[in-house]
């Protein structure tokens, strides 16, 4: 697990706005989609799960042959397990089919980054607003 301690004051502002709006529910042990700054509650659990933004997207663009797959990382704000909103990076690497992707450790969960969309494109730089993650939650 890597805990990001650089971004704890913007991760106390996404508490304090994800505290005014209605959090959708998420199930425990079910892949469900989040935009940027989407909240949701992992049911069955303490957490809830923001997702702050994508920190790099080095993937193979669709249509481009690349020497390196590369990975993508999104970074993810918890909060409801502990007092302070933890910041949590999930890699995606590219070319990689998603149940062989690594799992990361959060207390007494695990976390996936199942898939990040759009997938780059040879010469178009993807919106950081534009991109969906889809996460996994487990005991």
């Amino acid at each position: 697990m890597r805990i990001v301690p650089r971004v704890a004051m913007p991760l106390a502002m996404v508490a304090v706005i994800a505290s005014c709006r209605h959090l959708a529910d998420a199930p425990i042990g079910v892949a469900f989609p989040m935009e940027p700054g989407q909240s949701v509650n992992v049911t069955g659990t303490h957490m809830t799960l923001t997702f702050v933004r994508v920190e790099s997207d080095s993937r193979c663009p669709r249509d481009v042959t690349c020497i390196q797959a590369g990975e993508a990382v999104a970074t993810f704000a918890a909060s409801g397990i502990v007092q302070q909103p933890d910041a949590i990076e999930l890699h995606l690497p590219g070319g990689t089919a998603a149940d062989t992707t690594v799992w990361t450790q959060y207390h007494d969960y695990r976390l996936r980054l199942v898939t990040l969309e759009p997938e780059p494109a040879g010469g178009i730089r993807t919106d950081s607003t534009a991109y969906q993650a889809t996460v996994i939650v487990r005991r």
